[in-house]
């Protein structure tokens, strides 16, 4: 007699197919972080670039580009001002209603762009570039406004989870743009034309991409969406918080130029490339965690601790293991890039990479604030963090040139991740956040090891504080941990 399923007679039972529980298993995972990962490596396209451009020039005027660069990414956050997370964050909660807004977007970031043309003359004046610098200066704004509505283009697509587009978009952009510049820097040498050359590929990247978006959704803003004041209103917090964090996170460039030779600049530049390679792994838990955390704050506030610690997990998977490569790695790492005209830019990054570990745990509790609408509270948090940064600078610098920057930038990290963490302990997920520290202790030990073996550290002591940290993370990371 055959075996039949109750309720629905004649129906046999079959035993499940071999091999189906693993197939189940595989399609419910969640391949966002891959995609996203796989859109932050093609930073190395980028970078490659800039080591090209940096075995092109030498420490000098490489120091020059490096400052511009950096000026114009300080700059390019008064043109975004805060549009492409708010952006982000409106499509992930209401896909239909939030792509309304995107041209609005888009002509709030060109009218941003008209004062930064107005000032931009007198921080040339007072950083004190030559006219190619102030040429390098100009076309570095030009091309922070085409990353601009290029991030908006990403707030789309990240909105919705298609990271598999943006990593697909992301790549086209980068490598089409590396192509056309690196042709113009072997053809004529010239930084001015190179530059010129990146923001022509952007502005063409922004023109495709925003015809394939609008064949798909509708961008056009209607009767119901935000006047520019209301917009204003809204974008604000997060247009603070980019500023403060910018200027916590370049000013130290800024400051170098103004107050140590331009070789100075060039080697810190060299190690900060360096640093950007790994600092985009945490990008990639961000990303998708933002995403994550504003659609649970919407749907399901309960499952939100569960959230943090899978971004948490992601994070220790992917970043320290990076990280202790990187740190045993670095005394090759940098000349084998750059070549032996950097090598004082290796004792930059010993001090540089370590706090790429605190960071991480910092920018976690950022995202989580930013995408659970207490954007609010960052501006003040930001604001400190940049005083620190900018006191430590004014400190450190004068004494002790990039090195002291490099200190700098550790110091507002450590003040970064502390103001953080006391929001997060008074928000719903105070015992996730408890967790957090208690795994960010052992993390940055992990992460600080192969910097004391570069200065000079027993074996025994690195292999100690590695060991001792993997198996301190490794007792705390369980979910059960991290709930309410």
């Amino acid at each position: 007699m055959r075996e039949t399923e109750p309720g629905k007679p004649g129906r046999e039972l079959r035993p499940p197919e071999p091999g189906r529980k693993w197939l189940d298993r595989l399609a419910r995972l969640d391949f966002s972080y891959f995609f996203a990962l796989l859109g932050e490596s093609t930073l190395a396209i980028t970078f490659v670039f800039y080591v090209l451009i940096a075995r092109a020039v030498g420490p000098g005027p490489y120091g020059m580009f490096s400052a511009a660069v950096a000026l114009g990414g300080i700059l390019g956050v008064l043109i975004q001002f805060g549009l492409p997370v708010l952006l982000t964050r409106n499509v992930a909660a209401d896909p239909g209603e939030g792509t309304r807004q995107t041209r609005q977007f888009i002509a709030i970031q060109l009218v941003h762009t008209v004062p930064v043309l107005l000032i931009l003359p007198l921080l040339i004046h007072l950083m004190g570039f030559s006219r190619q610098g102030a040429a390098l200066c100009y076309l570095m704004v030009f091309a922070e406004l085409c990353r601009s509505v290029k991030m908006l283009w990403r707030s789309i697509m990240k909105g919705n989870s298609w990271f598999h587009l943006e990593s697909l978009s992301v790549f086209a952009e980068r490598l089409f743009s590396a192509l056309l510049a690196g042709t113009v820097l072997f053809t004529t040498g010239s930084l001015v034309l190179t530059t010129a050359a990146l923001v022509f590929a952007r502005i063409v990247d922004n023109v495709v991409t925003g015809v394939c978006l609008g064949r798909r959704f509708q961008l056009t803003a209607d009767r119901q969406t935000p006047a520019w004041t209301e917009t204003w209103r809204r974008a604000l917090p997060f247009a603070l918080h980019g500023l403060l964090w910018v200027l916590y996170y370049q000013v130290d460039m800024i400051m170098l130029k103004a107050m140590a030779p331009e070789v100075e600049v060039g080697y810190y530049g060299a190690a900060y490339r360096v640093l950007e390679i790994f600092a985009a792994l945490p990008r990639v838990v961000f990303y998708v965690a933002f995403t994550r955390f504003a659609q649970c704050h919407v749907q399901d506030p309960a499952r939100m601790p569960g959230h943090i610690y899978r971004a948490a997990r992601v994070l220790l998977l992917l970043v320290l293991p990076a990280l202790l490569a990187a740190g045993f790695l670095q005394p090759l790492l940098v000349p084998f890039l750059f070549g032996n005209a950097y090598l004082a830019s290796v004792g930059l990054l010993a001090v540089l990479l370590p706090g790429l570990a605190v960071k991480m745990f910092g920018s976690l509790n950022e995202e989580y604030l930013l995408a659970t609408g207490a954007e609010k509270k960052l501006p003040p948090l930001m604001l400190a963090v940049a005083l620190s940064n900018i006191s430590a600078n004014l400190l450190l610098i004068p004494r002790f040139g990039a090195m002291g920057a490099a200190v700098a930038t550790g110091i507002s990290e450590c003040v970064f991740f502390s103001l953080g963490l006391r929001l997060l302990l008074k928000s719903p997920v105070r015992r996730a956040a408890r967790q957090l520290v208690l795994i960010a202790f052992p993390s940055v030990l992990i992460a600080l090891a192969p910097s004391l073996a570069v200065a000079g550290a027993s074996v025994g002591l690195v292999s100690a504080l590695v060991a001792g940290g993997i198996l301190a993370v490794i007792a705390m990371m369980r979910p059960r941990f991290f709930g309410r």
